[in-house]
Formats: C-alpha cells, sequence, structure tokens
C-alpha cells in the first residue's frame, strides 16, 4: 500500500489489492490521515503486540475500530456493521508504517500556529507530547524514519 499528499489536502493511498485493502487503506488515509499522534498510537499497537507486551490491542478512531493482535489486525468500520476486514499483522504493519513515512513528508500549513513546541517539526513534537502523555519512550524510537533514537525531549 502506498500513500500520497493530495494537492487539495488530505491524504490518499493506491491498493495492490483494491477491494481488499479498501479498509486499511481508508482507515489509515481518513480516520488517521496528517495525524501524527493517531499514528504514533498506532505504531505503538503494533509494536506492543509484536512484543508480546499486549496479546490484543484495541484502537478506536472517528470512523473506525482497529484490533490489534499478534497474526492479525481487523478494521471494522464503525457505522457500516457489513465492513469489517481482517489483515495479516504483517501487511498491517508495513501499512501503518508506510503511511508514517509518507505524512512526516508533507510540510505544515504555514498559517498553522503552534503552541506546543514551535520549535520542532510538528512530527517531532506530537513525539515528544506523546512520550510526555504516555509517560514511556515511544517503542518504534531508532526504528522508522522521523522517530530519531535520541531526541528531542
Amino acid at each position: 500500500m502506498d500513500f500520497y499528499a493530495k494537492r487539495e489536502g488530505g491524504i490518499g493511498y493506491t491498493g495492490h489489492r483494491p477491494d481488499h485493502d479498501r479498509e486499511l487503506g481508508t482507515w489509515l488515509s481518513f480516520d488517521l490521515g496528517r495525524n501524527y499522534f493517531g499514528c504514533l498510537n498506532a505504531l505503538m499497537s503494533i509494536a506492543d503486540v509484536e512484543a508480546g507486551e499486549k496479546q490484543r490491542e484495541h484502537f478506536e478512531g472517528e470512523g473506525y475500530d482497529v484490533e490489534f493482535a499478534p497474526d492479525t489486525v481487523t478494521v471494522a468500520h464503525r457505522y457500516l456493521d457489513d465492513r469489517a476486514t481482517a489483515y495479516d499483522f504483517a501487511e498491517a504493519k508495513d501499512a501503518i508504517e508506510a503511511l508514517w513515512r509518507c505524512i512526516i513528508t508533507v510540510p505544515g500549513s504555514p498559517q498553522a500556529i503552534r503552541v506546543h513546541r514551535p520549535d520542532l517539526p510538528e512530527h517531532l513534537a506530537d513525539l515528544v507530547l506523546w512520550e510526555t502523555q504516555w509517560q514511556r519512550r515511544h517503542p518504534y524510537r531508532g526504528r522508522i524514519e522521523g522517530i530519531p533514537a535520541d531526541g528531542p525531549a
């Protein structure tokens, strides 16, 4: 699954298997989109289940409920009962990581007024905020672009 910034704003995706990829791609591009904090939460869910720290992790979005388990990630539309799809864990992990890699390359709005850590790029400011809120080091530190092993704090 590939993600890209749309010219008119927002995040789009291209699925390699359109019917199969629909729920995962829609959850990631529309429900999470360019939300760094939400994407950091999804990455945490992946890392915690993968490490065996949790057997299941539930992620509640605006339009989707997502259940992370060691073998599968199930993406269920909150309002359409017939729209739930199970994905292989590795497939969902790759897609979430691809979304993160995409959104950290999208420039922020020059008109935006940021209160929390305006001295940092937005994704790093949200990383600091995430670690402050969860009172733990993000499990993806040093494992993916945009989440450095050390700093900022």
